[in-house]
């Protein structure tokens, strides 16, 4: 049974709460005291600090303040590298026709336990979590949190320092109002159940948008409350 309920995410992918206001992906390559980012598809080169890098939208919540401003999945924006920065600055602008005047604007960066980062271990390679804090536009007081999550194929979480500088995707989901979603920075699953299975699968899919419904009306974790 659990197979099958971790089978059906999987086709769906880690992004299945869709009710995020926004959805980024891109390359990153990450060093002892830098994040870089790169492009979309080809990945590096990678761009030093204050220059930026390019992000792709994945998607875009609807009645979200991004949608009323324009943007389309598909859309392409900048974004800046981290090394340190002084607050706040300019952390994502998109390129398209729309969301001209939706950049994000970055105030902090929390404390994860290694850094900005929280590690972990997954069956595709090592994952490194972090967040950044900002407000949107001109307007101080509309804060965004954006949950990002970098994967590393093929490497652990303890042979990451020793190869480091690393390359790896990113992947962000962004919200205006609340706590965003976890996001899956590997490539998922595109196998069919087999039918057989349908019940069991859409009950395991049930239980996932009860889990992310929960997830986002709660608080907001204590262990990154420490500011960078």
């Amino acid at each position: 049974m659990k197979l099958l309920i971790f089978s059906a995410l999987l086709v769906f992918g880690g992004t299945a709460c869709l009710a995020d206001d926004l959805g980024i992906q891109g390359a990153v390559q990450v060093g002892s005291n830098y994040i870089d980012f790169g492009q979309p598809l080809t990945g590096g080169p990678y761009t030093p600090a204050p220059g930026t890098g390019i992000f792709q939208v994945t998607s875009v919540g609807a009645g979200s303040i991004f949608a009323t401003g324009g943007v389309t999945t598909g859309e392409l924006g900048n974004i800046t590298s981290l090394n340190g920065s002084p607050y706040p600055f300019v952390f994502m602008a998109f390129t398209g026709a729309g969301g001209s005047g939706d950049s994000l604007n970055a105030t902090s960066i929390p404390n994860g336990t290694v850094g900005p980062f929280h590690l972990k271990n997954t069956s595709q390679g090592a994952e490194a979590l972090f967040e950044v804090l900002g407000y949107i536009g001109s307007n101080t007081a509309q804060t965004f949190t954006a949950e990002f999550a970098i994967g590393f194929s093929g490497l652990t979480v303890d042979q990451l320092f020793s190869h480091l500088p690393v390359d790896g995707h990113f992947c962000a989901n962004v919200d205006a109002s609340g706590t965003p979603s976890a996001c899956d920075p590997f490539p998922t699953s595109s196998s069919v159940p087999e039918p057989s299975y349908t019940a069991v699968v859409f009950a395991g899919l049930l239980a996932a948008v009860v889990a992310c419904r929960l997830r986002k009306g709660g608080n907001r974790p204590s262990v990154k409350s420490a500011q960078a």
